[in-house]
């Protein structure tokens, strides 16, 4: 369902941690790039899965590097941590 060029933008900007990820990390990593920010509404809405695993996801891309927290509560959003420095 991802185009390659997306996919290819991400690989350049995470490198070999990039192959560390899953599928659905990848698919939130990829809505949050072309997107430019992410949420946990959002997941829900791309990704059949608990809203519980949903947090959990997030905050462990989080935690590795891959997206910065802004925010809290319902309000929080994720936006890629190299967005800023990535000429899209």
């Amino acid at each position: 369902l991802l185009d390659e060029e997306t996919i290819q933008k991400l690989k350049t900007i995470f490198s070999s941690s990039f192959n560390k990820l899953n599928e659905k990390e990848i698919m939130i990593l990829a809505t949050a790039y072309i997107e430019e920010e992410i949420n946990h509404k959002r997941v829900l809405e791309i990704l059949d899965i608990h809203p519980s695993d949903v947090s959990d996801i997030l905050k462990q891309l989080a935690k590795d590097g891959f997206l910065q927290k802004y925010g809290v509560g319902k309000g929080t959003t994720y936006k890629l941590v190299t967005i800023k420095y990535h000429i899209m």
